[in-house]
């Protein structure tokens, strides 16, 4: 729903499951390299499918990811180690 009035807004679809489920993939786990790819692809996709459905009374002006935040171990971690590629 559309309602009021607002120029610019920056929206997080993760802070509200269910309600924009087309455009939740980025927080998936791993499902980019890093975090250029990820709005490269997410981009595409927002132009692609998100703008037809989801955000079709609204006008997208970028879209931003993260790198890869999610520990998969199992082992706990007992350190952090920053590595620059």
């Amino acid at each position: 729903m559309i309602a009021g009035l607002c120029d610019i807004a920056l929206v997080d679809p993760a802070e509200t499951p269910g309600r924009f489920p087309q455009l939740e993939f980025d927080t998936l786990p791993y499902i980019f390299p890093n975090a250029e790819v990820g709005v490269q692809v997410y981009w595409d996709i927002l132009q692609k499918y998100g703008g037809n459905i989801e955000l079709k009374d609204v006008k997208v002006l970028g879209a931003a990811t993260i790198a890869p935040s999610n520990y998969a171990g199992n082992k706990p971690a007992q350190k952090i180690t920053i590595s620059r590629a």
